[in-house]
């Protein structure tokens, strides 16, 4: 133990340490990885639209890339609910949120589409689908969205019925899987 004490003092070591940490917090996602996990303690509900406020969406054929390169309208949706989540790869609250949205997914199975749209570049899409085991409602934004979609930060959550008014909508980061969230979701989508 003293060997270690006096190993320690040396101010080479000390150096050694202070560089590697540094090493670590420069060119890993460690801290990006600490940031996600804090974020995802902290997020909260989503809001609802009161009916009177609800704006339809499907005015305008917006067209989306798969993970598999083919174009999706978003007009193919036309008459099914729908969650459509704006994100971005570097975006830590976008990487919080979704395991909640990811077991709200699972949850509402084939009941509800999920999208989840970037307007990142083909090169940030593919590399962000590259570490993701599920990559069937991941889509990368090839046109203008419809009005009603537009938002200035992300996040950005709408929740549509199957008549394409948006029914729920969250800006910023909101935990989707809790128990009450998905009751207002089924009950707003008239789900079983």
């Amino acid at each position: 133990m003293d060997k270690l004490k006096e190993y320690w003092r040396k101010p080479a070591v000390k150096n050694l340490v202070f560089l590697a940490f540094l090493a670590v917090a420069y060119f890993t996602d460690f801290p990006k990885w600490i940031n996600v996990q804090v974020r995802s303690v902290t997020l909260s509900q989503p809001d609802i639209t009161p009916a009177n406020e609800r704006k339809q969406v499907f005015v305008s054929d917006a067209e989306l890339l798969n993970a598999q390169g083919e174009s999706v309208r978003l007009s193919a949706y036309k008459g099914q609910p729908m969650l459509v989540n704006f994100w971005a790869s570097w975006c830590v609250p976008c990487l919080a949120e979704f395991p909640s949205l990811e077991e709200l997914e699972t949850e509402l199975g084939d009941q509800v589409a999920f999208l989840y749209v970037t307007n990142e570049n083909q090169e940030a899409f593919d590399q962000f689908l590259a570490d993701r085991p599920e990559r069937s409602s991941f889509y990368r934004q090839l046109t203008r969205m419809p009005a009603p979609f537009e938002h200035q930060a992300i996040p950005a959550t709408f929740l549509l019925n199957a008549d394409g008014e948006v029914v729920y909508s969250k800006f910023g980061a909101a935990k989707w899987s809790s128990e009450e969230t998905v009751a207002e979701i089924k009950r707003l989508l008239e789900l079983p």
